[in-house]
């Protein structure tokens, strides 16, 4: 379902004639100034506790009958540092759950900087386990593999270098993994470990240029911003 435009504020004001400012011009003038993000089921707001917690409370209320109901379980407020205890009482009896070091967002990160290091450095793990995995089945068939990985394995790291500033900083073991282990196996073992710079440099560029695709994470980062 595509809703190509709907203002929330017209729909919360009538529902809610008995709670205190639901008519007050300045509660929805407060509604319209939280920054918010949609995409179909999948909501991002960002504003002070109150009016968050106004506006959590009027979706429970007109979400159901349109078919949308708000989950608290997987609803997370995350609160800048010093500041959780002030959002926990502006949510309490809500379920949602509240936190000063940050969430999981949409294959990203938001919150602190130590949340998303933790975050970077685990997928950083992951995906140099994967690699590794991916170059094994590239001495058997090297075409597939590197079709999966242009086709399919950079999209992992190229999102976070998106969303996440400095993500790029911590792609070091990827790029190891790529440079020391995948691009050997599609070499056909022609080639010595580590690749020399002029040659990693090559096997970088894309197909058409007569590379092989393999970019660097940590190369291409700044460019993703």
């Amino acid at each position: 379902m595509y809703v190509c435009h709907w203002d929330l504020a017209d729909h919360l004001s009538p529902l809610r004639q008995g709670a205190p400012r639901s008519h007050d011009p300045s509660s929805r003038k407060a509604l319209d100034a939280l920054l918010q993000v949609w995409f179909a089921d999948d909501g991002s707001l960002v504003g002070p506790f109150n009016e968050l917690r106004e506006l959590w409370d009027r979706l429970t209320v007109i979400g159901p009958p349109l078919g949308y109901f708000p989950k608290a379980s997987k609803t997370v407020l995350i609160a800048k540092s010093g500041r959780e205890g002030r959002a926990n009482c502006a949510f309490a009896g809500s379920g949602v759950q509240v936190t000063d070091e940050g969430s999981r967002h949409l294959g990203a990160a938001l919150g602190s900087l130590a949340f998303r290091a933790k975050f970077l450095k685990d997928r950083e793990s992951d995906w140099a386990q994967q690699l590794s995995l991916l170059a094994a089945a590239g001495r058997k068939d090297p075409h597939v593999a590197q079709a999966a990985f242009v086709r399919g394995f950079r999209a992992k790291w190229n999102y976070i270098l998106r969303t996440i500033p400095d993500a790029s900083d911590y792609l070091s073991a990827v790029d190891l993994a790529i440079r020391d282990d995948l691009a050997p196996s599609l070499l056909d073992g022609s080639v010595n470990h580590p690749l020399d710079l002029p040659l990693w440099e090559a096997v970088q560029l894309p197909c058409r240029l007569g590379g092989l695709g393999l970019s660097s994470g940590i190369v291409h980062g700044g460019k993703c911003l």
